[in-house]
This record gives C-alpha cells, structure tokens and sequence, in this order.
C-alpha cells in the first residue's frame, strides 16, 4: 500500500471466490454437445493425421457428405460455363514474346486437346474429378 498526496493506492484483492455460472472449459480436446436435453463428451481421435494419404482418404470422405457435395457441384456449375456459340475456354497467347507462327500453333495443339478430351460434352464431369481429388 502506498499513499501519495492523500490517496492510498492497494492492490484489487483476489475474487476468484465467486462463483461462477459457467464451467470452465476443458483443454484436452473434448467437446460438450447438447443433443436431446442431454449433455456428452466427444473425443476427436482422428484430429492428426499421419501423412498425406491419410488427409486425402479422409478429405474424400468428407466430399460424400450431401452438403459437401452440393457446395461443389455449385462450384463446378459456376466455374464452367457452357455456351453454344463459343468455346467455354480458350488459350490467349498476346503477350508471348514468339512469332505469329508459333502462337498460332500453340493454339492449334490447344484446339486438339480440347478435342481429344471431348470438353464441350464433359467439361464439367473434367473438373468435377479435377476439383474433388486433385485439390482436395
């Protein structure tokens, strides 16, 4: 306790000794969920991983779930666009420091791939695959 120019200066005392109307939260991982009027503990034993194909495995999994797969079919839906008179894609090769020659076979060899991979019919199915196991 200090006094300066009259005033008294104290530390605030301890008041852990009220109580309290919440619990206090674990730290070992568990987690309360109310269900019912009844009150459980679940353990997430999954939580680590231990390598990649693990995630992968399980990143799969989560993309069977009916509302995972109907975020992604909005992402595919709004990700390709189907047009009848043009290209959905296409290759821009202007600012290529190459020869009209060049680009313009560039794009040929890009025309042929979209051939070969029938895109105009299965563009989306193309990404979908692209989108669920190649980025997940």
């Amino acid at each position: 306790m200090a006094e300066l120019f009259g005033f008294k200066f104290e530390r605030i005392k301890d008041t852990d000794s009220q109580e309290k109307f919440t619990q206090k939260s674990p730290d070992d991982g568990t987690v309360e969920i109310a269900g019912g009027g009844h009150f459980a503990q679940v353990l997430d034993q999954d939580g680590r991983d231990r390598n990649e194909q693990d995630l992968v495995r399980r990143y799969r999994d989560i993309a069977n779930q009916p509302e995972c797969d109907s975020a992604i079919e909005d992402i595919i839906n709004e990700a390709i666009v189907a047009n009848e008179r043009d290209q959905s894609v296409e290759v821009i090769t202007d600012n290529l420091p190459y020869n009209t020659r060049v680009k313009n076979r560039i794009r040929e060899e890009f025309d042929h791939v979209l051939r070969l991979l029938d895109f105009d019919r299965f563009s989306k199915t193309l990404f979908g695959i692209i989108l669920r196991f190649a980025l997940i």
